[in-house]
């Protein structure tokens, strides 16, 4: 690392392991984590025995973002919670191998949609219920849902489609309403917030790109650029959609949506 990298705080890229520790046995759970700016690789190998063969099996690989200065080494908390994690992993002798075509294979573009969608739909539950206090037994919570994207056959879904709204409009009232899901969309990941926002009010995408061009055209939502999927709403545009009952919208043309999704 040079002089000028070490005043600017960039760390040089890093690699390593942890083990399960078993005496002078090999260990049957290794991790090892090998930096490339601005991701850090994590990979878990298992010691699988075979009548009198003993090899390691790659399990699980992880894509961690650490940004262009890197992290520096991992600390002792988090490799322990990784080895720990790792040795509660189900793999063995049938475990397939891991190789550059099962990640050509892999729909990233489909799962990260997936992602989005979920996050959003938090988010609009969380919007349409009612606040109130809420003590919490466990550290977490969890929902499940049936697979967005792909049958049990591993086949692509056919998408759904709501019934054509054709309550939503031009009008401001409307626009702030379609401009606040679509910043929603944006918030949660989706790389496509105005398919997302059309799929989920039921409206044909123009309508949803008229509407976005008035929230803009009154300062209601920022803009990334032209042809940019990003925004979200200004102080204005929160302003807007309180006074113009955004809200009220909300809860008719949500609501029954993620009724739908349960």
């Amino acid at each position: 690392m040079t002089e000028k990298d070490s005043k600017a705080g960039k760390k040089s890229p890093k690699s390593g392991i942890v083990f399960t520790a078993l005496g002078t046995d090999s260990p049957k759970d290794f991790v090892s984590w090998h930096d490339q700016h601005p991701y850090r690789y994590w990979m878990h190998s298992r010691l699988i025995t075979e009548g009198e063969n003993n090899s390691y099996k790659l399990l699980a690989i992880e894509v961690q973002w650490i940004g262009e200065d890197g992290l520096g080494a991992p600390d002792k908390m988090e490799l322990g919670l990784r080895l720990d994690l790792a040795v509660l992993r189900i793999g063995g002798s049938n475990s397939p191998m891991f190789t550059p075509t099962t990640f050509r294979n892999i729909a990233l573009g489909q799962l990260l949609e997936a992602h989005a969608l979920m996050l959003t739909n938090k988010q609009m539950k969380t919007t349409v219920k009612p606040k109130k206090a809420i003590k919490l037994v466990e550290k977490f919570e969890t929902e499940s849902y049936k697979n967005l994207f792909f049958n049990e056959d591993g086949t692509e879904k056919e998408p759904i489609y709501r019934v054509q709204n054709t309550e939503l409009g031009a009008t401001k009232r409307d626009a702030i309403f379609i401009a606040f899901v679509y910043a929603q969309q944006v918030q949660a990941g989706s790389k496509q917030p105005a398919v997302r926002t059309a799929s989920l009010l039921g409206l044909n995408i123009k309508q949803v790109y008229v509407a976005v061009r008035i929230a803009r055209r009154n300062e209601w939502l920022t803009s990334g650029g032209a042809g940019k999927g990003t925004g979200e709403l200004t102080s204005d545009g929160l302003k807007a959609y309180k006074e113009l009952d955004g809200k009220g919208l909300y809860q008719k043309f949500i609501s029954d949506y993620l009724a739908e999704q349960e």
